[in-house]
């Protein structure tokens, strides 16, 4: 091979080599731009609404819902008084959007006096709601709550705080807590949402 073939075929490898970094400077360079975008796009995947019997009826637009059990010793009692708590920070800092604190009881065919009185003792604007046996398949395919929809051993219970929004007529689940958040958290959230 003569050097000039060499010199020929080197050159073209350097420039096969540049076309390439500068292909990926590009792709590179529109990552953060695809991320800026994205949001803004339509969702072709709207989430279907909820229906759930416990939402039915109810006045207010937004609902933030615990799923627990009277006589839980540890995570409702400190769940629902971190629910009370953000409520009252909500009315404090002048919020007057109505959220709805709604409290679920999973011992399923509780009388609805019991569960209206514990939610009421953790504060007196909270509302109840007994899950019933006909409730389980909505419950489980409306949040896929599997420990929730069959009822069998409330004490399994997480402490996962449920935030709903109705848009018309329709219910939608907009977030779900996982972990317990902070009362100034769990505020900013539901006042971003209502306002």
């Amino acid at each position: 091979m003569s050097i000039a073939t060499e010199s020929h075929t080197s050159a073209s490898c350097d420039a096969g080599r540049w076309r390439q970094h500068l292909l990926g400077l590009i792709l590179l360079a529109l990552v953060p731009g695809y991320f800026l975008v994205l949001p803004l796009l339509p969702s072709t995947s709207a989430a279907p609404p909820v229906e759930l019997p416990f939402l039915e009826g109810r006045s207010e637009d937004h609902i933030l819902a615990y799923f627990g059990y009277p006589g839980c010793s540890d995570i409702c009692p400190m769940s629902l008084r971190r629910l009370s708590s953000t409520r009252k920070h909500l009315i404090e800092q002048g919020h007057t959007a109505e959220v709805g604190i709604l409290f679920v009881n999973v011992q399923l065919d509780t009388p609805d006096e019991v569960t209206l009185a514990y939610a009421k003792a953790h504060d007196p604007a909270f509302t109840g709601y007994s899950l019933r046996g006909k409730d389980r398949k909505a419950l489980y395919n409306a949040l896929s709550a599997k420990g929730y929809a069959d009822g069998d051993d409330p004490a399994s219970h997480t402490g996962f705080i449920y935030w709903f929004n109705r848009e018309g007529q329709d219910w939608y689940l907009n977030r779900i807590f996982l972990e317990l958040p902070g009362k100034g958290e769990l505020a900013s959230v539901v006042a971003g949402e209502t306002i």
